[in-house]
């Protein structure tokens, strides 16, 4: 990861990213350490599943989907346990590391942990 871009910002950007990261590693530091616990888990289908995506083979299957909740008042950064997906852009975080600031980007400078997908996850291929 490289923030040279964020210094050398003329519109300020980068900085106001940076605040974001400076609050979010101060209030992490702040937290008893029991407490600060992230996983990663990488998801991926198969070659084959991707094909039958392709194919309309899942929309013709009889098989019963598992039953799903809605809670139309509560956001689901607020479960307990809940999981962040990134699928907007082959490049997972989109423009975070750069000066872009849209929905994506948003929600890794709220999420800082999930900059860690950066590592983690090469560019999506499909």
């Amino acid at each position: 990861m490289n923030f040279n871009m964020w210094h050398e910002d003329k519109s300020k950007l980068g900085l106001e990213k940076l605040k974001f990261y400076f609050n979010y590693f101060n209030s992490q530091c702040s937290m008893p350490e029991d407490e600060r616990y992230i996983s990663f888990e990488r998801k991926f289908i198969s070659e084959l599943d991707y094909d039958n995506l392709e194919n309309d083979v899942w929309s013709n299957s009889d098989t019963t989907l598992t039953s799903v909740f809605f809670d139309e008042k509560g956001r689901i950064e607020e479960d307990e346990g809940s999981l962040m997906v990134d699928f907007a852009n082959k490049f997972i975080g989109g423009g975070c590391m750069n000066l872009g600031c849209v929905q994506e980007e948003i929600l890794f400078l709220i999420y800082p942990e999930l900059l860690m997908a950066l590592i983690l996850c090469p560019k999506m291929e499909k």
